[in-house]
């Protein structure tokens, strides 16, 4: 293209957002809030992102579905363009931490806290600690 975009939207799951929110929050804590409605996708993910230059979350609306065969399991998230570097640092940041979320989920009767955890719990004088 001849041209430098405003904003990147792409469509995800709910565990692509997870990432995506991690990378953009790596550089400055930067956390996203946004509003969420049921109509006018178009508007929700691109209009706040052009006015405050940050990212946005949105819903697919009617429209998106009818039109563009949007799923279920999708979501979307914006980015603006000079925002797209902090997020592709983030992202290989996390990747190479080793971050990741759990494919799968195994029960157990009192979940495990990690170590580090419990020892902070103890610093600050929990006395009911799971380890």
């Amino acid at each position: 293209m001849d041209f430098e975009p405003d904003l990147v939207m792409m469509y995800c799951t709910s565990t692509q957002l997870t990432l995506l929110l991690l990378g953009i929050a790596y550089k400055d804590g930067y956390d996203v809030t946004c509003t969420l409605s049921g109509h006018a996708a178009c508007v929700y993910s691109v209009v706040p992102v052009l006015q405050t230059g940050k990212c946005q979350v949105a819903l697919p609306c009617r429209g998106d579905r009818y039109a563009a065969g949007t799923q279920d399991h999708e979501l979307i998230f914006s980015v603006p363009y000079d925002r797209l570097d902090d997020l592709i640092t983030g992202l290989k940041a996390i990747a190479k931490a080793g971050t990741r979320l759990p494919g799968y989920v195994v029960m157990q009767p009192e979940y495990q806290l990690p170590e580090s955890y419990v020892t902070l719990g103890r610093e600050i004088g929990m006395t009911q600690l799971g380890s």
